[in-house]
């Protein structure tokens, strides 16, 4: 007979299998070879999990604060981890040829799904600490700036100002290519803005992203120093596409739903998904309007919205379909919200 206890244990589970892939890349890492492949094997087979299984709306059991850290934690371990043993590994000999490459890109993806998920939710806590693990976490993947510019993203979403936010007709590619420098000088600005207001150098060493910029870039010349050109490449080879894995998110998350000057966020400026290896795996950031309307809300409280327009599929299933700029087009595109007074 199963009672609260048996579902809260079952749901502290469910938010522990978005480690699969990092922990399966730390093995493969240090094994090298043909093995280099599983990491995207459990990937795949996560998008094909998430495409078979059902939507749940309903609220679930509460977890303790504690139990819920716990999993950022382990995210955080788990993700420095994979990355540190792809840099050894390559360092190494353990990979070689073209090893070292599926290596980076299990890796990198696992960066993004798991790395950068987690930074998400930790850069919105109070706790001094637990920001900092967040901003770590995007330190090892050269997006530090990420912390500035996803508070800006908050304030703006859905409004032309907002870099983050995809426009209808936009595809993934040309999102790409305009959100990644927009979002970077944004970040940079508004440090600067910050600290103008404040009578300080705006972009001497207290602005963050000048900081954490200059961090980044000294990380990369002793990966040189020390490992090479190779452990170099690798590293930044996860990185990339840890932050493709970021954008692509985001443009799932906010594609098309504008919002006009002077209108207050509403839950159908987000796109959501109850599909549930995306709400547990992506730490609930596919119930993603409750979380732009509570920015501070833990991920095991966040909540579904019946008027923030829902996804035909999980996120994992609808990144490979922005992939696909006509049939994203056709599927989404007739999904999109009509404002009122539209035509």
């Amino acid at each position: 007979m199963s009672g609260p206890s048996t579902k809260h244990a079952w749901r502290v589970c469910g938010y522990f299998i978005g480690l699969l892939s990092g922990v399966v890349s730390v093995i493969t890492n240090l094994t090298g070879g043909a093995w280099t492949l599983a990491p995207l094997a459990v990937l795949g087979a996560m998008e094909l999990a998430d495409l078979l299984t059902k939507e749940k709306r309903g609220d679930q059991p509460p977890v303790s604060d504690r139990l819920a850290d716990i999993v950022l934690l382990a995210h955080a371990a788990v993700h420095t981890a994979a990355v540190f043993t792809l840099l050894y590994g390559v360092h190494s000999g353990t990979l070689n040829r073209a090893y070292i490459w599926y290596a980076a890109i299990g890796t990198g993806l696992n960066s993004g799904w798991s790395g950068i998920v987690c930074a998400h939710e930790l850069i919105h806590r109070s706790s001094r600490w637990l920001r900092g693990l967040g901003a770590w976490n995007l330190l090892l993947v050269n997006y530090g700036h990420f912390r500035v510019e996803h508070m800006v993203h908050h304030r703006l979403v859905g409004t032309r100002q907002d870099p983050a936010t995809a426009r209808r007709g936009e595809s993934i590619y040309f999102f790409v290519l305009r959100t990644i420098p927009q979002q970077f000088w944004q970040a940079l600005t508004t440090e600067a803005a910050r600290l103008r207001r404040r009578a300080a150098l705006p972009y001497g060493p207290a602005n963050f992203v000048v900081l954490v910029t200059a961090l980044e870039s000294a990380f990369c010349v002793g990966l040189y120093v020390v490992g090479g050109p190779r452990v170099l490449q690798a590293h930044l080879v996860q990185a990339l596409f840890a932050i493709l894995q970021l954008e692509i998110i985001n443009y799932v998350e906010h594609y098309g739903l504008e919002r006009n000057a002077g209108e207050a966020l509403q839950p159908h400026h987000s796109w959501g998904t109850d599909k549930m290896v995306s709400r547990f795996s992506l730490l609930e950031l596919v119930r993603h309007a409750d979380h732009h309307l509570h920015a501070s809300r833990p991920y095991t409280q966040l909540v579904s919205h019946a008027d923030s327009p829902h996804l035909p599929g999980g996120y994992w299933g609808m990144t490979w379909l922005s992939l696909l700029p006509p049939l994203w087009f056709r599927v989404i595109d007739p999904r999109i919200p009509r404002h009122d007074g539209e035509s």
